[in-house]
């Protein structure tokens, strides 16, 4: 049965790709943005992403009910960094035990920036791939052994 926000179900783009080559592109992306750390890449995926939201059928209240938890992880990571990270540059807040930097403030954007663009395809493939699509794809095409892959799928 099909969430209630998805626009055209089966019919989407995305939903009939290869479940494989779908995870495929969200560990591709994962890796190169965990290895970045400028805000640059991050908002370029990130829309890049949000652009592909459309081709699985999926609306933007979807994605807010389905991935807020990695959204609000982001914001507090973003914030986190901007607060406790080196001062570089002129100050822009000083409260006391913490201050913003531009600097700082560059680097909590670029982690919030990050994780979102981390995040979202993970949300992305989880709406549009069927687990046991997936699951088959694992254990026939990537050739993974059948007791990880059932594992897998028992475990989520």
């Amino acid at each position: 049965m099909r969430d209630a926000l998805t626009l055209r179900g089966n019919d989407a783009l995305l939903t009939r790709a290869n479940p494989l080559a779908k995870f495929s592109g969200v560990l591709l992306i994962t890796v190169v943005l965990a290895l970045s750390i400028d805000w640059v890449s991050a908002s370029v995926a990130l829309a890049f992403e949000l652009l592909l939201f459309p081709l699985a059928g999926l609306t933007l209240a979807l994605l807010w009910q389905r991935g807020w938890p990695l959204i609000l992880a982001a914001a507090v990571g973003g914030w986190s960094t901007a607060i406790l990270a080196a001062d570089h540059g002129r100050i822009l807040l000083d409260v006391g035990v913490w201050s913003i930097s531009e600097g700082s403030l560059q680097l909590g954007v670029g982690f919030l920036l990050r994780g979102l663009a981390i995040a979202l395809p993970a949300v992305l493939l989880m709406s549009c791939t069927d687990p046991t699509d997936l699951a088959d794809a694992l254990a026939q095409q990537a050739k993974l052994p059948h007791r990880f892959v059932l594992g897998t799928l028992g475990s989520g």
